[in-house]
């Protein structure tokens, strides 16, 4: 235990608990307590520690693979040098840490994740260092469908968080890797996602363009779907409405008995575009089933905004109260 090779160590070095103390001003009864094992250090007082006695910081630490002890430990260190404004030094360490442990999932990874992500840095900053902490292996050869479906995977946790800068910076490198055909359209349509929720409707549609090219890699239907679904949305913002149809109904073949939601989705985008061509009977034809299934979802938002278009070209219809089925 840590605290007997503390203990031991103090004593081979003839130092008394408040010599010790002393030198990384702490209470004695605290330093005693860390001796029995009944509280663990801080990082920093661990660190003051180690250079007291004159020993690395390994000979101190438990031995094993990854032992809880040293998750914690590090995940303190981590907060700590934030709190220092050492922001660069923790980001170092939580990605090196991220990496490490990323085949074996668990709060200390995720916790690693949040350092990387919500400490005080631009965006492009905290790609850099996971970028770094990555292509090392890169370096050293490991660049293969692992790497690419962790990197995918730190892509979009970013994008789930709502870092988009990030997570457009990490897709475009990972792309510029020349991962194989079906690593590189998963990307290409995910940066695609990326760059319509920046709103950056032209590069959106740019990518999303690159990703029907090579949408043959794939058999799932659904994202084949996606990528039609998202040019058609991109067509719609830029009010190019004969190609958003195009795609979008395209989008509609697609999804159809397979992806429910996203079906809807894009059927709601058809009657859409119907209302801004005035067309009332389609626009209310693709809308009412958007609205049945919403009220079966109890999405009171989706309902809602189901219904505004069609008051749009049919402003007679009452706005049915919403209520949810049981």
């Amino acid at each position: 235990m840590m605290g007997e090779k503390l203990r031991q160590l103090r004593i081979s070095r003839h130092l008394t608990q408040s010599a010790i103390a002393e030198q990384v001003h702490c209470d004695r009864s605290l330093l005693s307590r860390i001796e029995r094992n009944e509280v663990t250090p801080s990082w920093d007082l661990l660190q003051a520690l180690c250079n007291a006695l004159g020993v690395p910081m390994e000979e101190l630490l438990p031995s094993g693979p990854a032992p809880q002890l040293r998750d914690d430990l590090l995940v303190q260190r981590c907060l700590s040098l934030i709190a220092q404004g050492r922001t660069t030094e923790a980001q170092v360490l939580a990605a090196s840490g991220w990496w490490e442990r990323r085949d074996r999932p668990s709060d200390t990874t995720d916790r690693l994740f949040n350092v990387l992500v919500q400490s005080p840095s631009n965006e492009p900053d905290i790609l850099s260092i996971i970028l770094a902490t990555m292509f090392r292996q890169a370096i050293a050869g490991a660049v293969n469908e692992e790497f690419f479906k962790h990197g995918f995977h730190i892509q979009r946790m970013l994008g789930e968080r709502g870092e988009l800068g990030a997570s457009q910076i990490l897709c475009s490198a990972l792309i510029a890797l020349n991962p194989g055909p079906t690593d590189a359209f998963r990307l290409t349509l995910s940066l695609g996602t990326t760059l319509f929720r920046k709103r950056d409707w032209h590069m959106a549609a740019a990518m999303y363009t690159r990703a029907r090219d090579a949408s043959g890699v794939t058999p799932s239907r659904t994202n084949r779907g996606r990528v039609f679904h998202g040019l058609g949305a991109c067509e719609l913002e830029l009010g190019h409405l004969d190609s958003a149809y195009q795609w979008t109904q395209k989008a509609c073949e697609l999804y159809a008995d397979e992806a429910p939601t996203l079906y809807h989705l894009a059927l709601q985008n058809l009657g859409m575009i119907h209302v801004i061509n005035g067309d009332r009977a389609r626009a209310i034809r693709y809308l009412e089933p958007c609205v049945e299934f919403w009220t079966g979802q109890e999405d009171d938002v989706r309902v809602q905004e189901a219904y505004e278009l069609i008051i749009a070209v049919e402003p007679a219809v009452c706005f049915r109260p919403i209520g949810r089925r049981h």
